[in-house]
């Protein structure tokens, strides 16, 4: 019994994983963001996000791992000189 109910468990993660997983590729997919790479070194990598709904741009920094293996990721949106969303326009 305790056998059944590990893999009924197993199979529903699994589903609901990929489920998400999917629903997050096909968002990305339909072109409502954009992504593109700006730059690198040994530890950092930094990208360029554009919303396209509202054209708000984002700096997406990502880091490497620490001692325990986990990354670090920092997430800020681009403004103006006088404080507004920079859109690029």
């Amino acid at each position: 019994m305790k056998k059944a109910i590990a893999i009924l468990l197993l199979v529903l993660v699994v589903f609901v994983v990929g489920r998400t997983t999917t629903l997050a590729e096909n968002k990305v997919n339909t072109g409502e963001i954009k992504i593109w790479f700006q730059s690198a070194n040994s530890t950092f990598t930094t990208l360029n996000v554009v919303d396209s709904t509202t054209g708000v741009q984002y700096i997406v920094v990502s880091g490497g791992c620490d001692s325990w293996g986990n990354r670090s990721i920092a997430i800020c949106p681009r403004y103006n000189s006088n404080g507004t969303f920079y859109t690029g326009k």
